[in-house]
């Protein structure tokens, strides 16, 4: 897997404790690597 990324970035992204935001960059990489599709979505709540 080659993603242009090294391997302490990778294990703080694995680790869901990191506090630092991936970029939308970074992201589409791993994606990429992982042969998976990037979504990103906003939702809008229903009205109550």
């Amino acid at each position: 897997m080659d993603l242009f990324a090294t391997q302490p970035v990778i294990a703080r992204l694995e680790s869901g404790k990191d506090s630092r935001i991936p970029s939308l960059s970074l992201l589409s990489k791993v994606a990429t690597a992982a042969h998976a599709k990037l979504n990103i979505s906003f939702e809008i709540p229903k009205s109550r």
